[in-house]
């Protein structure tokens, strides 16, 4: 492959990963939030303890509901109870981080950027304290890599989007589909840095995941169906300019 198709491959893949973030955050206009669910992560079981952390736990997992649902009423709702909660607790543990994660996506959703990255540092400081390396870490880094991305600080977007990587690695395998989000990602971090050998041998990675569609479960394809439709067209024009 010559210099120039390689330059068209970055714009595919720098293209896919914007559709995937502007698609992220339909939810605050009531559109269809399934994809969030790519910056996400799912509740987990490691923070249910007794007394007040329970519940936290259960505003944490109404909080994810309702943004995944879309509604932004409610969302706004457990918010504010959420805020207080961890006002009057203290807390430093997993379930605190977990509030604090949530709340960091709902920032970064809803385009307050510094905010998010405020929030999302907090969490991940406390998993960094704890040693936990788990989903919500992984996602943690990745969305203030996207934080900081949103702010044109692609040298920054590149360190977290890397120590995500490094966590997912280590959770799904070298080869697993999940860490397409990271190297399409990278792509982008490292187009915005001038940094185009980087960002091709992360495209050419993320394509080499891409192109294993049959191992897919019926969710990742739909899901890749629903971000590579949308780019072909582009990087047709692309191929003709």
């Amino acid at each position: 492959m010559n210099l120039k198709n390689e330059i068209r491959l970055i714009f595919c893949i720098c293209f896919s990963f914007a559709v995937c973030t502007v698609v992220s955050a339909g939810w605050i206009s009531g559109s269809d939030p399934a994809p969030v669910f790519r910056y996400y992560a799912e509740p987990g079981e490691q923070a249910t303890t007794a007394g007040k952390d329970q519940i936290l736990d259960k505003l944490n997992l109404e909080f994810h509901a309702a943004i995944t649902e879309g509604d932004t009423a409610k969302s706004r709702k457990l918010l504010y109870s959420i805020l207080k909660n961890l006002r009057e607790e203290n807390n430093n543990n997993l379930t605190t981080s977990n509030s604090q994660y949530y709340i960091g996506v709902y920032n970064l959703l809803s385009g307050k950027n510094s905010d998010a990255i405020n929030w999302l540092n907090l969490s991940s400081s406390i998993r960094d304290q704890m040693k936990c390396d788990d989903e919500i870490h992984a996602k943690c880094l990745f969305n203030l890599g996207i934080a900081y991305s949103n702010l044109g600080d692609f040298r920054k977007m590149e360190q977290y989007i890397l120590k995500s990587l490094e966590i997912e690695k280590k959770l799904y395998g070298e080869s697993s589909s999940l860490l397409v989000n990271g190297y399409s990602a990278l792509v982008n971090a490292y187009f915005g840095l001038n940094e185009y050998n980087k960002a091709i041998a992360f495209g050419n990675k993320a394509l080499g995941l891409i192109g294993e569609v049959k191992k897919y479960n019926n969710y990742e394809r739909q899901y890749f169906i629903q971000i590579l439709v949308p780019v072909i067209p582009v990087c047709r024009t692309i191929q003709k300019r």
